[in-house]
């Protein structure tokens, strides 16, 4: 979603979409409007989702594995 349209939805408030793709068949030919919500992700989620990694978070987690 992030990628197509620029809008931040975390996972709860992407239910509706959710719903319309597997009722896709009965909606088909409907004029069909969700209401998608939310965007309650920390950085790390984000980047996580987004299969990246932010040179910080790495850094703290490999200073955290070294102190151990």
């Amino acid at each position: 979603m992030i990628e197509a349209t620029r809008n931040l939805v975390e996972a709860a408030g992407a239910a509706p979409l959710a719903a319309a793709l597997r009722l896709h068949e009965q909606l088909s030919g409907k004029r069909v409007a969700l209401i998608l919500s939310g965007g309650n992700a920390s950085r790390e989620q984000l980047l996580a989702v987004l299969g990246r990694e932010h040179p910080m978070t790495t850094r703290a987690r490999h200073e955290t594995l070294s102190a151990s």
